[in-house]
């Protein structure tokens, strides 16, 4: 009676052990699967993919948050990578805008050129010669003082979009790093 009655409990003990056992792996295997998924999502983000899929958020516990985190780190990513470009797109229609003015600066130039070789030429003309030229180079004076505003107020945007974007690299490096120290 007493071996049936040890039989009976190891055989309980067997039972529950294997009962555990697997209810554990159970469990385990599926706060795995989304720790993986995760940590498949924030790789795919360091190497520069913003494009994939949101991760889901089935519950509110530590997983959970960590992927609403990593939701948001991309889609600010995104949001600051559309500001970068946006801002280099006005770097080069400034640009273009400098490079512009710049070729007026030098028709007018070569006006003033021509003025004053034709001024020589004809100096009955001297005088109202000498008149269109000194408005001419008033203007080109002029000119030249809003294209030194415009040159400075384009390095001030340009120098605000480099450091927009070194911060936001640096921003990018720091949640990457802490989300790898995370995992």
């Amino acid at each position: 009676m007493q071996r049936e009655l040890i039989f009976k409990i190891v055989v309980a003990v067997l039972i529950i052990i294997v009962v555990l056992g697997s209810t554990s792996w159970l469990i385990i295997g599926r706060a795995m699967r989304k720790l993986v998924d995760v940590s498949e999502a924030v790789g795919s983000v360091a190497e520069g993919n913003l494009r994939i899929n949101d991760l889901p958020i089935t519950a509110q516990d530590e997983i959970g948050s960590l992927s609403n985190s990593v939701n948001e780190m991309k889609k600010k990513l995104r949001k600051l990578l559309t500001s970068v470009a946006s801002s280099s797109e006005r770097v080069a229609a400034s640009s273009e805008e400098l490079t512009a003015s710049a070729t007026q600066t030098r028709e007018s130039i070569e006006q003033v050129a021509t003025s004053i070789v034709d001024m020589t030429a004809n100096s009955e003309k001297q005088s109202e010669t000498i008149k269109e030229l000194q408005n001419t180079v008033t203007n080109m004076s002029d000119k030249m003082s809003d294209l030194l505003a415009s040159a400075q107020e384009m390095d001030k945007v340009a120098k605000a979009s480099q450091e927009a974007a070194f911060d936001g690299k640096q921003k990018v490096d720091f949640a990457i790093e802490q989300i790898k120290n995370i995992a």
